[in-house]
């Protein structure tokens, strides 16, 4: 009996082994598939004037005169590494991250300076260059220059209701040398044009990715619900990636530059519009 139960006892370590080995080995921890090193924290400094006439009182007399106020203003958020070229990277953020454009249609404020920046998990600093801008979808591609960073890989589908996915995020500007905050949660549906996530998010999570758990890009955090901020909101797969595609398309040639048979083709283009002139 004893050889009998010793010999099922094997056979069940066996079978457990087997399975785990066509299983297990494709689970894997978080700190394997997010790619944290990717991650940028975007620091953004704009220095406001606002000028206005008022009634100033010097001596008996009460004459108008034009005050002036100096004020700058931070925030912050998040960003990752969506390209890499030779001499800087592609990085995808929020779109209301990259607008200022809104503070020209305030009266009697202008604009005196304005910072944009990335910060890198060592600290390191670097300006950064709006190119494109999708504000239905609020997505924003930038560019780099001087950064190094490994750059994300794409996902070929988008989740699945109920899939687990990850965010790495700088909310309320947390942040610091190697130290970035990593979350877990739920495809949670999609509704129009945004994409529900159970995610927390707050200020300073704007721009944030989300990945699947091979650690590839599916979304994109840019709000949350009021009241509510463990749900938060991202593009769509099929516009976030459209969009990624789109823009490093359209930037290509100045930042990545083209290959020879791009450039045959581009002369070709040239040559036909010549000739049909």
């Amino acid at each position: 009996m004893k050889r009998v139960m010793k010999g099922l006892s094997l056979t069940i370590a066996v079978l457990i082994l087997i399975s785990c080995g066509a299983t297990c080995t494709q689970l894997k921890t978080p700190d394997e598939t997010v790619p944290i090193n990717s991650f940028v924290k975007i620091e953004k400094k704009i220095t406001l004037k606002r000028c206005q006439i008022m009634d100033v009182k010097k001596g008996d007399k009460i004459i108008k005169e034009r005050i002036c106020v100096t004020k700058a203003f931070r925030s912050s958020a998040s960003g990752s590494v969506v390209r890499r070229a030779s001499n800087g990277a592609f990085v995808l953020t929020a779109a209301h991250v990259c607008r200022d454009d809104y503070l020209k249609t305030m009266a009697n404020i202008t604009v005196e300076k304005s910072e944009f920046n990335v910060l890198t998990l060592d600290m390191r600093s670097f300006p950064v260059k709006v190119l494109e801008m999708n504000t239905p979808s609020d997505i924003c591609l930038v560019w780099v220059l001087g950064l190094e960073l490994k750059e994300i890989k794409m996902a070929e589908e988008g989740p699945k209701h109920g899939e687990l996915v990850y965010n790495v995020a700088a909310p309320m500007g947390i942040f610091d040398r190697n130290i970035v905050p990593v979350f877990s949660g739920y495809f949670s549906g999609q509704r129009g044009d945004a994409a529900l996530y159970s995610i927390p998010a707050i200020g300073g999570s704007s721009g944030s990715p989300v990945f699947n758990r091979d650690g590839e890009l599916i979304g994109l955090i840019h709000s949350a619900f009021v009241g509510f901020p463990n749900l938060s909101l991202s593009p769509t797969f099929k516009n976030l990636m459209a969009f990624i595609e789109k823009s490093i398309k359209n930037h290509k040639e100045e930042y990545l530059g083209l290959t020879i048979i791009e450039k045959l083709d581009k002369i070709t283009n040239l040559l036909e519009k010549a000739a049909n002139k």
